[in-house]
């Protein structure tokens, strides 16, 4: 419901897998998940759509932003200390899975646009 606050949300059991997909790290899982709840959503209501943009910027600044910088000065950290290994085939950046994890980022920031877009035109921004 609509209505319910979030510590009563958190009190729910069915609250913690959706959570856990939202924010989990790797992009493939999440990004999915992103969509599925923006296909799912009525896009007609101004509360699902705000909740989600919330929702949406907060996890991913907490996925993009702390998580990944936290995991980029540890392989930077981990590379520039090891002797056995350089930074060029190890580092934070290089990994044959790069290229899907920037297009997986671009598919979660346009799922945020296109819910402001909705928004916008919903609350007859665009007049």
């Amino acid at each position: 419901p609509a209505d319910i606050g979030f510590w009563q949300l958190i009190r729910k059991p069915e609250f913690y897998p959706v959570l856990f997909l939202l924010f989990f790290p790797f992009a493939s899982v999440a990004t999915i998940t992103w969509v599925v709840l923006l296909a799912l959503i009525d896009k007609n209501d101004e509360y699902q759509l705000t909740n989600y943009i919330l929702l949406f910027r907060s996890g991913f600044f907490l996925i993009s932003g702390v998580y990944w910088s936290i995991k980029g000065f540890v392989m930077l950290y981990l590379c520039s200390t090891s002797v056995h290994t350089d930074c060029l085939s190890s580092g934070p950046g290089v990994s044959s899975s790069q290229a899907l994890k920037i297009s997986m980022t671009i598919m979660r920031l346009v799922c945020g646009w296109i819910a402001f877009v909705l928004l916008v035109g919903l609350r007859g921004g665009a007049k």
